[in-house]
């Protein structure tokens, strides 16, 4: 729990994060979404943006994966689970579009599909229409988490552009950025194979465009393999002593 002192200066005691992640795979736009509510706050994001990390040998799940990453967080900085009510609702035009219900300490997706490919993938057909709200209704007591209405994030859809090969001074590019100071574009580069391997890792603002930082680049010799790219966008609520994180999460594994 924390301290009476952060409570009374007015910091989040309690935290909720739902994760809509979009994507697309043959031809199918699909969603999948989940969510978790705690009295712990959420893990900063690694690596800081505008920072490139440097490592060399395997990558671990949590490095290649942005949602391997997200469970990882959740799964340590769950202290205290509290409750937001048995389900949350995306809506709109006067309907539920989706459904996220309690399961342990997490929401997670009901009523996948109807076809087979969005069964195997746990979601639901995308896009989510421009005017979709995020309802939680909320639950009182020591242990609930407030109700909260907020609209969905409205962004460009993210497009890697550059390819799977590239020298360290090229410009890495994508499409659909969102000039966001909400939204990090996280690029996972490799140069070997197996424990030799040198790896980079850096997280970038969503202009559209990067190159490596001249530091970085003498540490490495050779055409680098594009690993996998994300992005995150980040919508921030408060209320009372609450905090609710809408996270969109876009990309993959190349």
């Amino acid at each position: 729990m924390l301290s009476l002192a952060a409570a009374q200066a007015g910091a989040p005691t309690r935290f909720g994060e739902v994760v809509f992640s979009r994507g697309e795979v043959a031809g199918q736009a699909f969603i999948t979404a989940q969510a978790e509510f705690s009295t712990a706050p959420p893990a900063p994001d690694e690596p800081p943006l505008g920072e490139c990390q440097l490592s060399s040998g395997v990558l671990r799940s949590r490095e290649i994966d942005a949602e391997a990453f997200g469970a990882e967080a959740g799964e340590q900085g769950q202290e205290a689970p509290i409750s937001a009510g048995d389900a949350l609702n995306v809506e709109a035009g006067g309907r539920t579009l989706l459904s996220l219900e309690a399961s342990g300490p997490a929401y997670r997706l009901v009523d996948a599909g109807p076809s087979e490919l969005l069964r195997r993938i746990g979601g639901v057909a995308g896009p989510l229409p421009p005017d979709a709200v995020l309802e939680v209704p909320g639950q009182a007591g020591d242990y609930g988490f407030p109700a909260f209405r907020v609209p969905l994030p409205e962004i460009p859809v993210f497009v890697w552009q550059s390819p799977d090969t590239l020298q360290p001074g090229d410009t890495l590019r994508w499409s659909g950025a969102s000039h966001s100071a909400q939204a990090r574009v996280k690029m996972l580069l490799r140069q070997g194979e197996g424990v030799q391997a040198r790896n980079v890792i850096c997280a970038v603002p969503d202009t559209g465009t990067f190159v490596l930082p001249p530091a970085v680049r003498p540490a490495l010799s050779g055409p680098l393999q594009v690993v996998g790219s994300f992005r995150t966008f980040t919508q921030v609520t408060r209320q009372a002593s609450a905090e609710l994180r809408v996270v969109l999460e876009e990309g993959g594994l190349h």
